[in-house]
């Protein structure tokens, strides 16, 4: 059941900072390597004020930049909420991107570092890194140090640097405005009237600006948050039952595994409804995915044997939140309509380009010569790179990526999200990309789902793509070990990183091309 939305504008981030957080919403955080800890919005907001206080005894001020590289866990939380606080920008590493990076204190011009175990690095200025445990967690009024006044942010104003997924090459850094953040969470907040019974679920990285979202929300709309790790996602979802799980597409198909490995009845629709009705709790009211796109069968599993509902959307960290399907709209296989605010059009080429009413920003601040050019237009539109179409309802569809075309040796120019859609189809393909640039076939690298052999994988390959236009599938080289994040192939957001495939598996390809 849709709730009703308030129709008062509310002005994130500085409506967190100009009322009393709610007593009867909590931040539930279930960390790694750490006691679950469930903490009262009203109690955080004096948490958030004792490291604010903490920051400025160390020296930090307004306009200073602190860096954050750690797993998910509540010292982070109360780092942003505390820079949000004071006006100092907070440069957030992705903990897989950034993994064995050096100097980024030097590199990012940070006043300090906050690191997690395990991401140290080696710096210059070593002086300049803080383990992230000591950040205080004192949870009532335990200062010396008066807080200033909260000065307002101006929509423009950049309070985070975010960092693109490096799915294609080195990671882009993108100064993000207020009025985007504010853009963004209102407009899905319309969409989907998070409230009061909501326990919204966080699983990816806090480096992605978009899961601290759900965060200020929580505070403004006054709301449950669950912060977790992807590592313990089944025990948290089973432990605290959110309404609501925000996961990449490989989070559903993990749940998906799950459900179906714990159903206990005859494999009917009916046996796995009422397993994933007794998983996920009685109050479950969707599931968000984005970022990549989700298996179809994925789709149809949530939606139609689980009755659940499962939205997918896209968007960009140029662009942020762009479109999303919801319960008042939804056609599955797309992405949704555009958000309020957001103006969508697909060029003759076929490439998408978006325009905001706030922009996320109009050029990157860290990036190779030129490459702000390519993706930010003068007129304030954004270039995405990524195929698509609009159907005669407004509903955007992603083709895939235009620098993901393969380019055979005969001159045909093929696009490769169709032709990878049809093989995830399967359910005896577990991950697959098509290759064939500079080769005289069209190929596919794939990871078979668990309990399927080899040739049987293959069969059910050359059944489906048999009939392929415009080119055949020539070849099939299987991947047991499949395409994982350890393995530096998939970014933090499930993206294929293909240039990294490419080069991890160049003996297999080369041979199986020379076998051809």
């Amino acid at each position: 059941m849709l709730q009703t939305v308030s129709s008062a504008k509310i002005d994130i981030p500085n409506t967190l900072f100009e009322k009393d957080w709610p007593t009867d919403c909590d931040l539930i955080v279930n960390a790694i390597g750490a006691e679950p800890q469930v903490v009262a919005l009203s109690k955080l907001q004096t948490m958030v004020e004792n490291v604010a206080a903490w920051l400025l005894e160390r020296g930090l001020k307004r306009g200073d930049r602190v860096g954050i590289l750690a797993l998910n866990c509540l010292e982070y939380i109360l780092l942003d909420l505390a820079a949000l606080r004071l006006g100092i920008v907070t440069a957030a590493f992705d903990p897989v991107a950034f993994s064995d990076r050096t100097d980024l204190v030097t590199n990012y011009d940070l006043a300090v570092l906050f690191v997690g175990k395990g991401h140290a690095g080696r710096e210059a200025e070593p002086n300049r890194v803080l383990p992230i445990e000591q950040v205080p967690k004192l949870d009532e009024r335990n200062r010396q140090t008066e807080l200033p006044p909260f000065q307002a942010y101006a929509p423009s104003d950049v309070c985070t640097i975010k960092f693109t997924s490096g799915s294609t090459g080195q990671a882009k850094g993108l100064g993000a405005t207020t009025g985007s953040i504010n853009q963004s969470i209102q407009a899905t907040q319309a969409l989907f009237a998070h409230g009061g019974s909501d326990r919204l679920l966080v699983v990816l990285p806090l480096s992605l600006l978009q899961q601290r979202y759900w965060i200020y929300s929580a505070i403004v709309f006054e709301h449950d948050v669950i912060v977790t790790d992807s590592r313990l996602v089944i025990e948290t979802i089973q432990t605290y039952k959110p309404t609501v799980i925000m996961g990449i597409p490989a989070l559903f198909d993990t749940l998906k595994e799950y459900v179906e490995l714990s159903c206990s009845g005859d494999g009917t629709d009916t046996s796995l409804r009422e397993t994933a009705r007794d998983f996920f709790g009685p109050d479950i009211r969707y599931l968000w995915t984005g970022s990549a796109a989700a298996r179809p069968d994925t789709l149809q599993f949530f939606e139609e044997t689980c009755g659940v509902p499962i939205f997918e959307g896209y968007g960009l960290n140029e662009t942020c939140i762009v479109t999303k399907n919801h319960p008042g709209a939804h056609k599955r296989g797309s992405v949704g309509k555009p958000l309020d605010g957001v103006k969508v059009t697909v060029s003759p080429d076929g490439i998408i380009h978006v325009r905001r009413k706030h922009p996320v920003n109009t050029r990157y601040l860290y990036a190779a010569p030129g490459a702000s050019e390519k993706i930010f237009q003068e007129d304030g539109s954004v270039i995405t790179g990524d195929l698509g179409h609009l159907d005669d309802d407004g509903y955007l569809y992603i083709k895939g990526r235009a620098d993901d075309l393969i380019v055979l040796t005969n001159g045909k120019t093929l696009t490769v999200r169709s032709i990878e859609e049809t093989l995830l189809r399967l359910p005896e393909v577990r991950q697959a990309m098509v290759i064939g640039t500079g080769f005289p076939a069209l190929g596919a690298l794939v990871c078979p789902a668990p309990g399927h052999e080899p040739a049987q994988v293959k069969a059910a390959i050359r059944q489906a793509t048999r009939d392929l236009k415009p080119e055949p599938l020539a070849l099939m080289i299987l991947v047991e070990d499949g395409f994982t994040m350890e393995a530096g192939l998939l970014t933090s957001q499930g993206k294929l990183k293909r240039s990294a495939i490419l080069k991890h598996y160049a003996d297999d390809i080369t041979q199986a091309y020379e076998q051809f």
